[in-house]
């Protein structure tokens, strides 16, 4: 059995976490946009308006966005081009087992105010999950009061505690 637990695109290149008869692995894919535009010959392609439309393949992603931003026509179908490639990659069954499901909190400095994600300007200086039915902290600071049951993962600086944490759950 082979399916997905996590994918993104970056590029052209889709990337995805499998697992295949009982082993993880990374894998990559190439994405070759599709995009769809109106046409009045009949076709085997369909809008989801129901109206004939012709396909037009890309060679990349970069060229598939700039055909539809410069378009003077409506433009279907490749703007998550992923999703075409884990359709007809992977099929819907999976091994729940397999799955790692992890729950997370990851704290930061206030220091002038909170951080956002997309605008990190403090350090992290603790990670807790919980993962496997096992309570574990990462921090870089002196923590003296672990409580029962839980893990605390001692490191030196933001770096070491995430690089730790990558290799726990990778």
């Amino acid at each position: 059995m082979k399916f997905y637990t996590n994918f993104f695109r970056r590029g052209d290149t889709v990337y995805v976490r499998q697992v295949e008869d009982g082993v993880r692995s990374n894998v990559e894919f190439d994405v070759t946009p599709v995009a769809y535009i109106p046409t009045l010959k009949p076709t085997d392609h369909k809008s989801v308006y129901g109206a004939p439309v012709a396909e037009i393949s890309f060679t990349k992603f970069r060229d598939a966005n700039e055909f539809a931003k410069n378009s003077d026509q409506t433009v279907f179908g490749f703007n998550r081009p992923e999703y075409e490639v884990i359709f007809d990659n992977y099929g819907e069954e999976y091994d729940e087992s397999k799955i790692r499901v992890i729950y997370l909190d990851i704290e930061t400095e206030i220091g002038e105010g909170f951080t956002y994600p997309h605008t990190p300007t403090q350090p992290i200086n603790a990670i807790s999950l919980s993962y496997n039915a096992k309570l574990i902290q990462f921090g870089w600071y002196d923590y003296k009061h672990v409580e029962p049951g839980v893990t605390f993962i001692h490191c030196s600086s933001e770096r070491e505690m995430l690089a730790k944490f990558i290799l726990l759950i990778y």
